[in-house]
């Protein structure tokens, strides 16, 4: 990712409790159906809603492609379990 960006910080998630986190990730905690969804379909879900969850992905579209298409499928399963806790 270095290759494309020189960032000094991204955020996240910057929900200061439980309260702020959305609906769906409270359910996803309660209901861990992320752990039977293989990693490659997290891969593409991410792909598909990228295009709604990114709303600069419009100016930076081929920047936010390469960032997706380099990312390892185990790795994106992984750092969704982890945001999900």
């Amino acid at each position: 990712m270095s290759t494309f960006l020189n960032p000094v910080l991204i955020i996240i998630y910057s929900a200061k409790s439980h309260k702020e986190l959305p609906i769906t990730s409270l359910f996803q905690k309660v209901t861990p159906v992320y752990k039977l969804v293989p990693k490659g379909l997290v891969k593409f879900g991410a792909k598909v809603l990228q295009k709604i969850f990114e709303p600069d992905r419009k100016n930076n579209m081929e920047t936010f492609k390469a960032m997706l298409n380099d990312k390892d499928p185990l790795f994106l399963k992984r750092t969704a379990k982890m945001i999900i806790r």
